[in-house]
């Protein structure tokens, strides 16, 4: 079962898990762990997330943000009116009233619900969420303002059913802030002391929330909440974006708010803007390219002038923190701590206010954008059974006081009661009795509507049905039941009638008048929802609203007292009937209604993957046709003749040519069947490639093989002692084998080098690999074969004769040989000084075996509560020593040591191997006592999944060292560990070999993990790509999905995706498999050059989204280089390259910058257009006289254009002042005319002025006099 909380945030939202780690926030396909809430319609599909988000400016009308404020609001809300105005897309009023959003989708217009739309978004998140634990998602846990109200609230649980989740709890923001905060706080006072007061303040982009919460251990209250709706991040943008508006319309005498994609723009900038004023104080340049009109702009704004823009905004902040304190009654003083949380909170401004308020500096401990999405998680974790977590409770409150109105028939009017105050404790039921005679309605409201951030204060219409009177004719009693629930919303959960059945006898007469008076009357009774505790300090409210509202009971009693006695009163049975309850809810949408969302939703995810599958599919056989190309000109050259090679070269080239003309949208089984249809041609050229880089290894095993049996051949031969035992029939047919297999190994080299590299292979790797199998099963149970052992009678035991020390060293010298014949290096080692050794046991656990931590230490505290599934524990060490009369009379001297068990345990393991020597004194042990930790370790304990890890007490810590006997420590691992526990004894030779619980499961999984590969390494796989088995050594899993393929096909997977720039399309190439490659991974397999290039590229997206990051400039280096603040001057840490951060040219020291002469002619503009602050700027960056040279070049190019003119051959500017108008060029020497700029004859250049038909005849001269006047002179003689 899965554990998801969702951070659904105005402008971004964030997913945290928990898994067996902790809580974890998880991150998207862009590896990041925010996505944006944002969704853009297409012609084919939807986008959401990040994709959605580059489609901002292009596809603005389309494209959906901010939208969550709009749930649960009708379309005539004053706040959707004011929102609309600021929009790209385009808001409208739905049939219900409610507000809808208008956008083109599938080549046709379309009306969403704010339902639908956050439905989506939480659809994709919930993809994310399904992606990082490779399981289904449905229980979650959904943030909402604490400020929403029961309509908003409501909505936002539709939009849950639509995205298929099963939200378990809406819960306040500033409620999950404050359990993420509290749960692992370990020094928190105990229930019966002073609670701790912690103030936290979120502030986002979209709205302001405080809180006031008191913490004792396992506990967390809400005192009180405060907020401001409308004070958030994007207040501060629009008033950067109001600023510059106005500087941009004064300077470039633009319109910007008559331009949707120039004001989104616009915001964008202003948002980085802000966030790096928050980081430098100094002036900031914006510019913005192509900005609108095909116009560049730029402005330049500080951190002063922006808080003095912004001084109305940061008045607003302290109004709710005042605000906050009264309503908890508190004082700054009792305050212990006060939290922040909100990406706007990192504004320094902000900070200061609230530090001011409070008199103390505010805490950053907790992630200012994940601690939503990670009290969400840990809220799902409490809420579901599949985790362990630590009990805590959460009281919340309801935030504004709700009161419920009905008629009242003895007044022939309207009454009304306050059923929930202002902050009262939430989730918490009420159960109201009326007297009626027929159905009645409740009307439940808001009782203070000012202090609503909605219009409406309205909640719902409950229609109580089917009341009938008593048989009697009085009036019935019915109890209702009031609830606020665990999302925060109201309802009337339940009705029932009671019935009153009188017997026969003593009939008592009716009471009418009595029974009229009563009518009014409504008594409250109080199902609290919290735990004891909190029962006991809510009976002095309960009790005060019982009294409060039992007046009329109490009138009509009084008056009961003045009658005269009654009859004896009958027996009285009574009996309750459920009473059916018509809802009618303020914006509530109807199940049909709903059901019809659902089923669009799943309609749209199908067009989505339907998509996705047609453009993958497109992207393989573009994919496919750039490898072979590259290929056969490569690798694969050799292995095609030049024919099939030009071929199958145009073959790709076409197909190329296709897929971006009539292939550029064509449907996935045209695209499926162009990559088969190449595939047939490149296959064959793969398989042969593939063969010749398998065939030469294979060979070489079988050789070996064949090598290593015939040497056992020779040996039995030459009457090795060795194998003296095997017999001479069996050395005969695996000398028969070994020779077949070396003709056959030999006749198959001979035609295969003879065979062309271009034709299938003679014999394929996996003929030879079956060879080689073949060979083995029939020799290897041969040469394997042990000696028999002699099994000498057993004596019975006698006294130890003189020559006993000689015999005990025998039988230890025997007993010490076969442990080593029997075990493995790593499982026994022999000692060199002494009759010793080591010997390391690890036992065989069951499947799923499961640990978990316990302890109270701080260090423990991030593991607490989780599980762990292990394959591998770390070995048992049992050293021990053999003294000069084992076995005889001594027993081992030995110590048991183990990372995973309490000391208690291993003291219970020391007593049994005394009990075993003691059963077998005379007799050698090792065995046995290996034997038994081994196997019956676990059954002994009463070990069992799963297992709690301890540690001991520091004092209790022992070294290898055997020492005096320490005080036990009481252990509950079963009977052996409870006897144990029971004489408070802790054997000297049992040790615990841990430094801390921390360290135990980092050495625990790490042991786990090791083993683990060990087992894979040894053991064959199929690769899925060349589809050849392999031993787990030449093969590489990925541990999301499993897979195993040989490292060989996916070395050149990972190189292709390198090559090309997908570093983040490592994925497992299991079709529809997400698991990525780790850099571990990478790095094995590809070149040091390549995996250089995959990090680089890895970090180089969330490099460029750094402000203090530049990249080196040389071509060849490109390495990201930290900017100090305030210098200019970059160092490359590759290339040790020292170059100018703003021209990227050799750093030059404090003289400006050089620039080249395009950069010269955009510098002069920009200079002449810049106020007085950017010409200052522009002249301390490049310097005053180069700026001048540039003004200069100016003023001659003008004055060139206009008294020059160019050749009309090479373009050299030739200037003219007086004289003939045949002209000569000094560049190329061609003659033209310098009035119609026309070429001449060199020969006759003169023929032009005399030519009648010709515009220049007789104006070979013409002068200028000084006042700009022509004159001319006409040569009639020519």
């Amino acid at each position: 079962m899965s554990v998801v909380g969702i951070d659904l945030g105005f402008q971004s939202c964030y997913v945290a898990v928990a898994r067996a780690g902790g809580i974890e926030t998880i991150a998207n396909e862009y590896s990041d762990r925010s996505t944006p809430s944002c969704i853009a319609f297409g012609p084919k599909n939807r986008s959401i997330g990040a994709a959605a988000k580059s489609q901002v400016i292009s596809n603005a009308k389309n494209t959906v943000q901010s939208f969550k404020r709009f749930h649960g609001r009708a379309f005539s809300d004053p706040f959707v009116q004011a929102e609309k105005a600021s929009l790209a897309y385009e808001l409208v009023q739905l049939p219900t009233g409610s507000t809808g959003i208008k956008a083109m989708y599938m080549e046709e217009e379309r009306n969403f619900t704010i339902e639908q739309v956050t439905g989506m978004l939480l659809t994709k998140l919930k993809e994310t969420a399904e992606n990082a634990l490779k399981k289904p998602v449905v229980d979650c846990v959904v943030s909402v303002p604490s400020f929403y109200t029961d309509a908003e609230r409501r909505s936002v649980m539709d939009a849950t059913q639509i995205a298929g989740l099963n939200c378990l709890r809406l819960i306040n923001e500033t409620t999950a802030v404050a359990l993420a905060y509290g749960i692992y706080k370990q020094d928190l006072p105990a229930l019966e002391e002073k609670p701790r007061n912690v103030v936290f303040v979120d502030m986002g982009h979209s709205a302001y929330q405080v809180s006031v919460c008191a913490f004792n251990k396992g506990k967390l209250k809400v005192l009180a909440t405060s907020f401001d709706t409308t004070l958030g991040g994007r207040k501060f943008d629009e008033m950067l974006v109001e600023y510059f508006c106005e500087e941009f319309g004064k300077k470039y005498k633009l319109d910007i708010k008559s331009k949707i994609r120039a004001l989104l723009r616009l915001y964008q900038e202003c948002e980085k803007l802000k966030k790096l004023m928050s980081a430098n104080a100094s002036d900031l340049p914006m510019n913005i390219e192509c900005f609108m009109n095909d116009i560049d702009v730029s402005g330049t704004m500080n951190r002063s002038k922006f808080l003095e823009m912004c001084d109305g905004l940061l008045a607003r902040i302290e109004p709710p923190l005042r605000s906050v304190l009264e309503q908890a009654k508190l004082k700054k003083e009792d305050i212990y701590a006060v939290e922040i949380v909100g990406g706007t909170t990192r504004i320094p401004a902000v900070k200061e206010k609230i530090s001011k308020f409070f008199g103390k500096e505010v805490s950053t401990t907790l992630n200012a954008d994940e601690a939503v999405a990670r009290g969400c998680a840990l809220q799902c974790a409490i809420l579901s059974p599949a985790f362990k977590v630590r009990e805590f409770s959460i009281t919340d409150l309801i935030l504004y006081p709700i009161s419920l109105r009905w008629n009242s028939p003895a007044e022939e009017g309207l009454s009304d009661c306050e059923v929930f105050p202002k902050n009262h404790a939430a989730p918490f039921s009420k159960v109201l009795t009326f007297y009626r005679k027929e159905p009645f309605t409740l009307e439940a409201y808001y009782s203070s509507p000012k202090e609503l951030p909605y219009p409406d204060p309205a909640i719902a219409h409950f229609l109580v049905q089917k009341v009938t009177p008593q048989t009697d004719g009085s009036s019935s009693k019915v109890k209702v039941k009031v609830r606020v629930n665990i999302h925060g919303i109201f309802s009337v959960s339940s009705a029932s009638l009671v019935e009153v059945h009188k017997s026969d006898e003593n009939e008592e007469p009716m009471e009418t008048d009595q029974h009229a008076k009563e009518e009014e009357k409504m008594q409250v009774d109080q199902e609290e929802q919290q735990k004891t505790e909190e029962q006991q300090q809510a009976q002095p409210e309960n009790k005060a609203e019982s009294e409060e509202m039992e007046t009329s009971q109490a009138d009509s009693k009084d008056k009961k007292v003045d009658q005269p006695p009654q009859a004896k009163k009958a027996k009285v049975k009574t009996t309750t009937v459920d009473l059916p309850i018509e809802n009618q809810l303020v914006w509530q949408i109807g199940k049909d209604m709903l059901n019809l969302f659902i089923e669009n939703e799943g309609k749209m995810i199908m067009q989505d993957k339907l998509e996705k599958e047609r453009n993958d599919a497109k992207n393989a056989v573009e994919e496919y046709v750039y490898d072979m190309r590259d290929k056969l000109c490569g690798i694969y050259e050799k292995f095609v003749n030049e024919d099939d090679r030009n071929s199958f070269t145009l073959k790709l080239e076409d197909t190329e040519n296709w897929l971006y003309e009539d292939g550029e949208d064509q449907p996935k089984q045209i695209y499926i069947d162009k990559l088969t249809e190449l595939k047939t041609l490149g296959q064959p050229i793969q398989a042969r490639f593939q063969e010749s880089e398998e065939r030469p290894k294979a060979f070489e095993d079988l050789g070996k093989q064949i090598q290593q049996y015939m040497k056992i051949v020779h040996a039995f031969k030459a009457k090795d002692e060795q194998y003296d035992h095997l017999d001479e029939a069996d050395v005969v047919k695996v000398e028969k084998s070994a020779n077949e297999a070396m003709e056959w190994m030999n006749n198959k080299l001979n035609l295969q080098n003879k065979r062309s590299l271009t034709l299938d292979p003679v014999i394929k790797a996996k003929d030879i690999q079956a060879k080689t199998k073949e060979l083995t099963s029939i020799c290897n149970p041969i040469v394997t074969k042990p000696k028999p052992k002699v099994e000498l009678p057993k004596e019975e035991q006698k006294p130890p004769e003189p020559n006993g020390p000689v015999e005990d060293k025998e039988a230890q010298e025997d007993e010490l040989l076969a442990l080593a014949s029997i075990y493995d290096e790593d499982e026994f080692k022999r000692a060199e000084s002494a009759q010793g050794g080591e010997t390391r046991i690890c036992l065989e656990l069951p499947q799923n075996f499961k640990i978990f931590v316990s302890g109270n230490s701080t260090e423990s505290l991030q593991n607490n509560g989780f599980e762990y599934t292990v394959c591998f524990l770390p070995p048992l060490v049992l050293n021990f020593e053999l003294p000069p009369d084992y076995p005889s009379t001594s027993p081992p001297a030995f110590t048991l040591s183990g990372k995973w068990l309490s000391q208690a345990q291993l003291s219970a393991l020391c007593k049994h191997l005394d009990n075993v020597w003691e059963e077998n004194r005379g007799c050698v042990v090792l065995f046995a006592w290996m034997q038994f930790l081994k196997e019956e370790t676990l059954s002994y304990l009463n070990i069992s999944s799963p297992y709690e890890l301890k540690m001991c007490h520091q004092g209790n810590r022992q070294s290898r060292t055997p020492l005096a006997p320490l005080d036990a420590e009481k252990d509950g691992a079963g009977a052996a560990g409870s006897a144990a526990a029971e004489e408070e004894i802790i054997d000297a030779r049992a040790v615990q070999d841990v430094e801390s619980l921390s360290s135990l499961i980092r050495e625990i999984l790490d042991f786990d993990q090791a083993q683990r590969r060990k087992c894979f390494n040894s053991k064959m796989y199929l690769c899925n790509i060349c589809f050849c088995e392999k031993l787990g050594s030449e093969c590489m899993y990925f541990a999301e999905c499993s897979h195993v393929y040989c490292k060989a096909c996916l070395k050149d997977y990972f190189e292709i995706q390198i090559r090309d720039g997908q570093v983040h399309c490592l994925n497992c190439p299991e079709p529809k498999c997400s698991s990525v490659a780790t850099p571990g991974q990478v790095k094995e397999l590809v070149g040091e050059q390549l995996f250089a290039r995959y990090d680089r590229l890895l970090l180089q997206s969330s490099l460029d989204l750094m402000a203090d990051v530049v990249y080196c400039p040389r071509p060849g280096c490109q390495t990201p280089v930290m900017q100090e603040p305030g210098c200019t001057m970059g160092i490359c840490s590759r290339c040790n390259y020292a170059f100018c951060t703003l021209c990227k040219m050799t750093y030059h020291g404090v003289s400006p910058c050089k620039v080249t002469a395009e950069k010269l002619m955009d510098l002069r503009n920009e200079y002449l257009e810049a106020d007085e602050a950017t010409k200052r700027f522009l002249e301390q960056r490049y310097g005053k006289r180069v700026i001048q040279k540039a003004l200069e070049e100016m003023e001659s190019k003008e004055w060139l254009e206009k008294n020059s003119k160019s050749c009309p051959c090479c373009g050299t500017h030739i200037e003219k002042l007086d004289g003939c108008n045949k002209m000569t060029c000094t560049g190329c020497m061609q003659y033209f005319c310098w009035l119609c700029m026309g070429s001449l004859s060199r020969v006759n250049p003169y023929r032009h002025f005399n030519d009648p038909a010709s515009p220049c005849f007789n104006r070979l001269f013409q002068a200028m006099r000084i006042d700009g006047e022509f004159w001319e002179v006409e040569d009639e003689d020519q």
